[in-house]
């Protein structure tokens, strides 16, 4: 009798270990928690957005994959451009925007104001993947881009206009 009530504490200490585990790794896609300001809070201003729940906590993101900032970020990326490294080995950066494909070439060449939200990689991928993956998908962001990039560390983030 009394090795069935150790069991049975056993049992229920066991279910309770494996729910407060399952929390943590449910929680670990994301590093929203404390500090974050949704982004309706801001009244229009990304930029401001960006640099508050991002750049200015970037501790929550630098040396973990990306994914953990990309599940973060309410608006949609819509496009993308990225920063050839030192060698072709890897790429530097990649630059996430709201606006198209379309739209973010205008503006670069008009000169016009475009937000950015900077990921600098440890480690990229190579040059010609991200050509490949630029190409394939013609610049847009997409789920298949951001798989690709999902898994890549995070070294720095900035963000600007």
């Amino acid at each position: 009798m009394i090795h069935e009530k150790y069991l049975i504490i056993l049992i229920v200490l066991f279910l309770g270990a494996c729910k407060i585990k399952k929390q943590s790794i449910t929680q670990s896609g994301s590093a929203q928690s404390k500090g974050y300001t949704a982004l309706s809070k801001f009244n229009g201003d990304t930029l401001n957005y960006l640099k508050t729940n991002f750049q200015n906590q970037k501790e929550k993101y630098i040396h973990k994959p990306a994914n953990v900032l990309l599940n973060d970020i309410e608006f949609k990326i819509n496009s993308y451009l990225f920063g050839p490294g030192r060698d072709a080995s890897s790429i530097y950066d990649i630059s996430l925007s709201g606006i198209s494909r379309a739209g973010l070439t205008n503006s670069i060449n008009s000169k016009g104001k475009t937000i950015f939200i900077y990921i600098i990689w440890e480690k990229g991928p190579s040059e010609t993947e991200a050509h490949e993956m630029r190409n394939k998908y013609n610049g847009q962001w997409t789920k298949e881009v951001a798989n690709f990039y999902g898994n890549y560390i995070v070294k720095d983030i900035k963000a600007s206009d």
